[in-house]
């Protein structure tokens, strides 16, 4: 993961990068007793026997117990991904997150979920999604409660639902607001199905006033957008309208492919090169900067970064609307690795498909 400053000034906060947690990888073998250049094994907590090295035959690093490590050594907590809900106002094209559950569940499922994700990973923090998560009638008592047991809670959500008493009630116990936001043109909206059923979109100005509310609310709420780049949108300029906004993060993603039994977006996908061009437009970079790997960091300005990646796999901490921690390592589908209510996330972790270099390098 390259960090780039793309203005004439620089940033103050520190950016984690792919070879940073490769360096703390290397001090994490040399703390027990591991020779440097040794490859990381991550192994279940049960078979930890079977991993033997010179000098340290009987212990293994479980992936659970690394990331449980740097984001002490970091100070950067562990972010879970809650799914609460398959369900949305919005019928996107592009989207990934169809995950084939019937019902949602409880609010004391959920409850349950936290708790356990707690335990796996103390400290850890919450990102709550969907489907669209203002959907699900327990939103704000689920966000207090992660909140009250002291983890940072942040949403991602298309915004369309967002009211001046919704962030009233909700703004100040956020960490982070993240908006989903394509295009500012209705008719590429409309076409990527970014809109109700009655074509109804989220208006720039109302973006604008939404994000404005929520700093006055809540000055510390950072603002987040995600971009989602696909055949329909790819060759957009979005730069003026993002920057128009108090954004401190903008996430550029590569749309990923994803086809289960009801749902299939191959005929939208696009390729590396139309998507570094999408990024070389808006970003005013050379597509020779991107060629090399999968994640990249850029200031765009004093206050705000913007994150590239061409690849979501292994990348995240996701939890189902079926309450399971999946695995989009496997297929193009997501792969239950265990359930979050019922089983040990410990032992999920452990066992998931899980980029450790990539998934801290985006945070």
């Amino acid at each position: 993961m390259r960090h780039i400053n793309n203005t004439t000034s620089t940033s103050s906060s520190a950016v984690v990068t792919r070879s940073s947690v490769s360096d703390f990888a290397e001090s994490f073998l040399k703390f027990n007793g591991r020779p440097e250049g040794t490859a990381i094994p991550f192994v279940m907590e049960e078979d930890r026997s079977q991993a033997e090295y010179p000098g340290n035959a009987s212990r293994g690093i479980t992936r659970s117990a690394m990331l449980n490590s740097y984001a002490s050594e970091s100070r950067k907590p562990v972010k879970f991904n809650l799914h609460l809900i398959e369900a949305c106002n919005y019928s996107c094209r592009h989207c990934f997150a169809k995950f084939g559950s019937r019902k949602m569940l409880s609010f004391d499922n959920w409850r349950t979920i936290v708790d356990n994700c707690l335990r796996a990973v103390p400290g850890c923090s919450f990102n709550i999604a969907g489907g669209e998560p203002l959907l699900a009638a327990y939103f704000h008592d689920l966000a207090r409660y992660c909140h009250d047991r002291g983890s940072k809670v942040s949403v991602i959500t298309n915004g369309y639902l967002i009211t001046d008493k919704w962030i009233r009630e909700n703004a100040g116990i956020l960490d982070t607001l993240g908006l989903s936001l394509d295009s500012f043109d209705e008719g590429t909206l409309v076409k990527m199905g970014r809109c109700t059923r009655s074509g109804k979109i989220l208006t720039a100005g109302r973006i604008k006033e939404i994000t404005t509310l929520v700093k006055e609310v809540n000055p510390d709420c950072r603002i987040k957008v995600n971009t989602v780049v696909c055949s329909l949108n790819r060759d957009e300029i979005v730069r003026e309208q993002i920057m128009d906004i108090p954004v401190s993060r903008w996430k550029i993603f590569k749309m990923m492919s994803f086809a289960n039994d009801s749902f299939n977006n191959s005929d939208i996908v696009i390729s590396d090169e139309e998507y570094m061009r999408y990024i070389s437009n808006n970003l005013g970079t050379s597509s020779e900067m991107l060629k090399d790997e999968n994640s990249h960091i850029f200031s765009l300005s004093d206050t705000c970064s913007v994150v590239v990646e061409k690849n979501l796999d292994g990348g995240y901490l996701m939890i189902d609307a079926n309450g399971n921690l999946v695995d989009n390592t496997i297929n193009t589908n997501y792969v239950p690795v265990v359930n979050c209510v019922t089983g040990d996330v410990r032992d999920g972790i452990n066992r998931l498909g899980l980029d450790t270099e990539l998934y801290w390098s985006r945070y």
